[in-house]
């Protein structure tokens, strides 16, 4: 699941800003409940803090994982800065969960 959520989020940070403005409409109607589910659990796994937000340091502590370590080299590359400014959407320096849904519902949900 950590692995298809920084995909999820790597590939949010590449669309356009319409392409962003269309996944927030689809992703309020069209989520699966047991997706939401899911990455609610995970968006609380990674709010250490349980603040509602999600940091730059604890998206980076997501990296560490064991279970993403074999796809290091690619990870090593993430600018978490930039990924964060792209799914902030009221320009408060985190990622509440609103912002983590947008950006992590699997594209393959929203095509069909």
């Amino acid at each position: 699941m950590q692995l298809k959520i920084q995909n999820n989020l790597i590939q949010y940070n590449t669309c356009s800003e319409f392409q962003k403005i269309v996944l927030s409409l689809i992703s309020g109607l069209n989520i699966d409940q047991t997706e939401l589910r899911n990455l609610k659990k995970e968006f609380m796994r990674l709010d250490k803090d349980k603040n509602g937000t999600l940091t730059k340091d604890e998206l980076i502590e997501m990296t560490n994982n064991k279970l993403i370590e074999s796809h290091e080299k690619i990870y090593a590359k993430i600018d978490w800065d930039d990924i964060i400014v792209e799914c902030d959407k009221n320009s408060d320096g985190v990622i509440d969960f609103e912002e983590f849904i947008q950006a992590c519902i699997d594209r393959k949900v929203l095509e069909s």
